[in-house]
């Protein structure tokens, strides 16, 4: 009964948040001379939007929905507070549905953690040495975007991010390169990865 009524009171929690984010955001495009229909961020029919996505805890799409927001306000320095307090709600509802999901993530971060640094290192062998700038760049992506995604609590997006790399970098001239010679951490350490995901 005590952990319902505490699911209830994260939910209202986060839909006072978003009110407010959303508030912010209206005042701050209707000063935009460029911005000239707003009907889309009228409350009501925003907040009726996300209420489903609450209700059955589609973490994935009610952070769309903020970052939706969070990016067309860009440089109104008021919504950030917001913005991070509405993520920070969202993670703390997001335990007490899957309090296994925090360990997950750090596990999952650090297969990653530990691939990409495998991968930079093997930029700087005679064979990768061509393409050393590139493969460097791809690796320090890999880890800026897991690394956002695990500070928001976001352990779907971890999972599609990596999931969408593997299958795009199989086909690149960089993933290639490191099959043939037996370096493509990216997909030999995928299995784990998923095995930590679904792990129930």
């Amino acid at each position: 009964m005590a952990a319902n009524t505490e699911k209830i009171e994260q939910k209202d929690k986060v839909i006072i948040c978003f009110e407010s984010l959303l508030n912010l955001i209206r005042k701050f495009l209707l000063k935009k001379d460029d911005i000239k229909n707003v009907e889309d961020l009228n409350n009501r029919i925003l907040i009726a939007k996300l209420r489903p996505h609450i209700d059955s805890f589609q973490l994935s799409k009610i952070k769309g929905l903020h970052m939706l927001y969070r990016h067309i306000s860009n440089g109104f320095t008021p919504v950030k507070k917001d913005s991070e307090r509405f993520i920070k709600q969202v993670e703390e509802l997001s335990e007490i549905f899957d309090p296994s999901k925090p360990e997950k993530i750090k596990r999952i971060l650090e297969i990653i953690q530990t691939v990409t640094d495998n991968i930079i290192r093997y930029s700087y062998e005679e064979w990768a040495k061509e393409y050393s700038k590139a493969i460097v760049e791809i690796a320090k992506r890999v880890q800026r975007v897991s690394e956002y995604m695990a500070n928001i609590g976001d352990l779907d997006g971890i999972f599609n991010y990596y999931s969408n790399l593997i299958k795009d970098f199989r086909e690149s001239k960089i993933g290639k390169l490191l099959e043939d010679h037996d370096k493509n951490e990216f997909s030999s350490e995928f299995e784990k990865i998923q095995e930590i995901y679904y792990m129930e």
